[in-house]
């Protein structure tokens, strides 16, 4: 398997962390703003699985079964710093559906903004810097 594949993830997650990184520089307050932070948080962090999953399988050539397990590795690895903020991650963005409930919604943005926003950043860092490596 080549590099290209796990190389290509991390350009898409690159370009998607762009779009996160100007609409976290904001103040959000209006609603419709707060969900599309909530969408934009639920597409990187399904980027930043993939090229996780893609990163071991060049790595490791080993296939990885399910997200949870992903980021098990990925901690392990020393990809990630903060294993519980990516489970919790994980969990919550299963709610992202749910975010028209208030409470949820509110809830999902201060994670976001407080915790998730810090560890996609940390781990496109991480990632960047192993691909000058392969």
């Amino acid at each position: 398997m080549e590099s290209t594949d796990w190389s290509h993830n991390l350009s898409f997650l690159n370009k998607a962390s762009l779009s996160f990184q100007r609409a976290m520089k904001k103040t959000y307050t209006n609603e419709l703003e707060i969900l599309g932070i909530i969408h934009i948080f639920s597409y990187n962090f399904n980027l930043a699985i993939k090229t996780i999953e893609a990163f071991y399988r060049y790595q490791c050539a080993v296939v990885i079964d399910g997200p949870d397990e992903i980021i098990r590795y990925a901690f392990n690895g020393g990809i990630i710093a903060d294993g519980h903020i990516w489970m919790d991650m994980l969990k919550k963005s299963s709610l992202v559906l749910s975010s028209y409930d208030e409470a949820i919604r509110s809830d999902l943005f201060k994670s976001i903004v407080e915790d998730y926003f810090p560890a996609l950043t940390s781990l496109q860092s991480q990632m960047n810097e192993r691909v000058s490596y392969v």
